[in-house]
């Protein structure tokens, strides 16, 4: 039962983050006309594109390219949500300031908000960049030594997981993952989560 709910809970939850970037965020740092309708809209069709994500995971088998791109639409989702919260934290602050000092003049204040705004805004555009970025990197190898008292025969084990294999993980990327793992020659792999996201031609 849970699990058929799931989908329309997930949407339910991203509805509420795009309501709230919409309204606590865009709202408050776009004061001209053509940028802020350019932002909503673009909020709009974002949106838009998780629930195409989610049809295509659970519903409908749409071509990968669509998959791709509605893949997008969560992780920007993601990265606006919590750059609102960055910014409600620190328009805060901002509050508590003035109400410590009260002395400062309305320009002052204007300036302080007007900075707050900008570079949230600039924060934003520079977290979904390098989001974008490193998610189109290799993984990352990270070498642990782990002592075990009773093994007498040294061993080395991978540990992948989180892949997330669809949508934004393609065959070229799984061969090339695949490739990075064989040439660290483990005696055995260990998969622990997340590993595929939906059925792909190349996994089934």
């Amino acid at each position: 039962m849970l699990k058929n709910l799931f989908p329309f809970l997930a949407l339910l939850v991203f509805f509420i983050f795009h309501l709230s970037i919409y309204f606590f965020f865009i709202k408050k740092i776009i004061k001209l006309k053509i940028p802020f309708l350019v932002l909503k809209t673009f909020l709009i069709f974002n949106f838009f594109g998780v629930v195409v994500y989610f049809v295509a995971r659970y519903c409908v088998d749409f071509p990968q390219s669509i998959y791709f791109l509605a893949s997008l639409s969560i992780g920007i989702g993601f990265v606006l949500f919590v750059a609102m919260l960055v910014y409600q934290f620190l328009a805060l602050l901002l509050r508590l300031i003035i109400w410590f000092f009260p002395k400062f003049s309305q320009e002052r204040r204007g300036f302080f908000q007007r900075t707050l705004n900008a570079t949230s805004g600039i924060f934003a555009l520079g977290y979904l960049g390098t989001g974008l970025v490193e998610g189109r990197l290799s993984p990352k190898i990270e070498r642990i030594k782990i002592s075990l008292k009773n093994l007498k025969t040294p061993m080395s084990a991978v540990q992948i997981s989180d892949l997330h294999i669809g949508g934004l993980i393609e065959e070229n990327v799984v061969r090339q993952i695949v490739n990075q793992t064989n040439a660290l020659k483990p005696d055995f792999i260990v998969l622990t989560g997340d590993i595929i996201d939906t059925l792909l031609p190349f996994v089934r």
